[in-house]
């Protein structure tokens, strides 16, 4: 319990001194997501022209198939914070192409944790070893139309779980986002 008092804390600290550096001239957004097995919500706190911290709130879900053959799910809730740099946005907007809701390429840095808050599975055996994972990610984010857009990104991560030992794994976001506002 300490160490989700602790993250909390922490995201809550990284998005106050974020919105004190925040410039005027890109805007913040606040949007819902839908990926290929989950949705959430992110804000984007823009804290100067190529940097942003974005936070993320999801409900994500995986899929296994166990030894009898039939195939089960487990889903629960994680936390997200990412710091990103938007390295062509300069060259983007001198070429005239579109970087409202902070279109372009980004690399980020990745910390999440996944919890066992609101988790479901529809195999009893299976529970979440809630943990921390940090890595960091290369990504794109385009707009098809309006406030729609489509993010991918990839990249590695360290997971630190609780209960399993420490382990690399690939990170990879495939998403539709609709900016709110």
């Amino acid at each position: 319990m300490q160490q989700r008092l602790g993250i909390c804390h922490f995201i809550i600290g990284i998005l106050i001194a974020a919105n004190l550096h925040s410039q005027d001239d890109v805007e913040s957004n606040f949007g819902v997501n839908l990926q290929l097995f989950g949705a959430g919500l992110n804000y984007e706190l823009t804290v100067d022209k190529a940097f942003t911290v974005n936070s993320l709130v999801f409900y994500e879900a995986g899929f296994f198939q166990g030894l009898d053959g039939d195939v089960r799910y487990i889903a629960t809730t994680t936390f997200g914070l990412e710091p990103r740099w938007y390295h062509n946005r300069k060259r983007r907007s001198d070429k005239g192409k579109n970087i409202a809701h902070n279109v372009g390429n980004y690399l980020s840095g990745e910390l999440f944790y996944v919890s066992d808050v609101l988790s479901s599975s529809n195999d009893n055996r299976v529970d979440i070893d809630p943990g921390v994972v940090v890595g960091v990610k290369y990504g794109l984010r385009r707009n098809i139309v309006d406030n729609i857009h489509f993010e991918l990104a990839f990249g590695v991560g360290q997971v630190f779980a609780q209960e399993t030992e420490n382990y690399t794994s690939p990170l990879l976001d495939i998403k539709f986002q609709y900016i709110l506002f």
